[in-house]
């Protein structure tokens, strides 16, 4: 079963970091790389939906983690206009703030991106 739950998790992150671009350490690149690996199967980090199965399988000896391989390569992922807030983020949640997230859902568009901006691991 597929749920988009998590995307959904990951395009709210991403409505958040829209409104405070500078409020958090990571770039969008990192929530798109997470995303096209949810259901990949490349990596055994989003594989079985519980840790009783995770462990039963052995998927920490098995299998790649995608956290591992981002951090390999988090120059990447780092967000260049980050700077530590001492403070609540305050969010806009009026209907007219809220925007498609377009790297994300509209990258495979070719009249819209370039194939050659986005970062596969």
């Amino acid at each position: 079963q597929r749920a988009p739950i998590f995307i959904q998790f990951l395009d709210s992150v991403w409505q958040i970091m829209k409104q405070s671009p500078n409020a958090f350490e990571f770039n969008e690149q990192l929530l798109i790389c997470i995303a096209d690996n949810l259901f990949s199967c490349q990596f055994g980090t989003f594989l079985f939906d519980n840790d009783f199965k995770r462990t039963h399988f052995s998927l920490n000896q098995n299998t790649i983690s995608l956290w591992h391989r981002i951090l390999e390569n988090s120059n990447l992922f780092r967000n260049s206009i980050f700077t530590p807030l001492n403070a609540i983020i305050k969010l806009d949640v009026n209907k007219h703030t809220i925007s498609l997230w377009h790297d994300f859902f509209l990258r495979w568009n070719p009249i819209i991106y370039d194939e050659n901006q986005f970062i596969n691991l």
